[in-house]
């Protein structure tokens, strides 16, 4: 029931800040997704079954915010939230630079299944943005980094 809460929370938190801060993140100079952010920090704190459910919901969530083919983020989003966490509990990704490695490679890894997805869906040119587009996966991965920072000292303080 906790884990319930937890993911209702965290994509509520998502749902929030994409509403507030879409425009704003939305910039190719930033290009953080809040929904991959919540889906990468929940497949690392949770696990894998936990990671793709959230994925998968999240991305339903994200899905009915854009005008392209609905279901593509939930599969994608789905596949990511399980990697992550399915990985996270075989290596340690916890230093920091690992960390930011880690979430940048998945970030840029949900990036080619959504071009790959949408290709084979609906015929059309990659959204290269004048190569911004390169830019989403380590903005992303430094989102994710800070909000995981603050996760792991309101955890510790709380949990004395």
């Amino acid at each position: 029931m906790r884990g319930l809460l937890h993911g209702g929370l965290t994509l509520l938190a998502a749902f929030l800040a994409h509403i507030v801060f879409g425009k704003i993140l939305a910039q190719p100079a930033f290009g953080v997704n809040p929904f991959l952010v919540a889906v990468l920090l929940f497949g690392v704190v949770k696990g894998d079954l936990a990671g793709a459910i959230m994925g998968s919901v999240a991305g339903l969530v994200a899905d009915s915010f854009s005008l392209g083919v609905f279901g593509v983020s939930g599969a994608v989003y789905t596949a990511v939230g399980f990697l992550t966490g399915w990985i996270s509990r075989r290596i340690n990704v916890m230093t920091i630079v690992r960390f930011f490695v880690f979430l940048t490679t998945l970030s840029a890894l949900a990036i080619v299944l959504r071009l790959g997805l949408t290709a084979a869906v609906i015929a059309e040119r990659i959204p290269w943005s004048h190569g911004r587009l390169l830019l989403q996966p380590p903005a992303t991965a430094l989102g994710a980094s800070l909000v995981f920072a603050v996760f792991r000292s309101v955890r510790r303080r709380y949990a004395r």
